[in-house]
């Protein structure tokens, strides 16, 4: 629901890596994470963009390829895979494997009252899983 005041995200509709974005799905330190699909692929994927501000720091790019270079060794159900790593436009960006499902948060802000333990205690132990793969790395 928009409140009239809410701009578009420019990057809508355009392509970077042979991906064309289509929705924003969150955003953190890095980066911003977008819905796309693999233009020759035609498979959804997700497409990590690091800011504009940031390619310009050379550290920051070193760490954002790092990031990709280390995940990508990682394979594990409980983690995602990385595709490809590229620069287009002047866009650093990060070609990962799109999960469907909700943010945790999401789940965590519809209940009504506290989570059931068992429920809690499953997304937990496959949290823990993805990040002993990646420890153990």
């Amino acid at each position: 629901m928009g409140t009239g005041g809410e701009q578009k995200d420019p990057l809508m509709g355009a392509v970077i890596g042979k991906c064309k974005i289509l929705a924003k799905l969150g955003q953190g330190g890095m980066g911003d994470v977008y819905l796309a699909q693999h233009q020759f692929l035609k498979k959804n994927i997700a497409l990590k963009l690091l800011p504009t501000d940031f390619s310009r720091d050379d550290e920051s790019v070193s760490r954002f390829q790092r990031e990709a270079i280390s995940a990508a060794k990682l394979e594990h159900p409980n983690t995602v895979q990385i595709h490809d790593i590229g620069i287009d436009k002047g866009r650093h960006y990060i070609i990962m494997q799109y999960v469907e499902g909700r943010p945790l948060q999401d789940l965590i802000d519809d209940k009504r009252g506290p989570m059931e333990v068992k429920e809690a205690g499953h997304i937990i132990r496959e949290c823990a899983k993805g990040l002993k793969a990646a420890h153990d790395h």
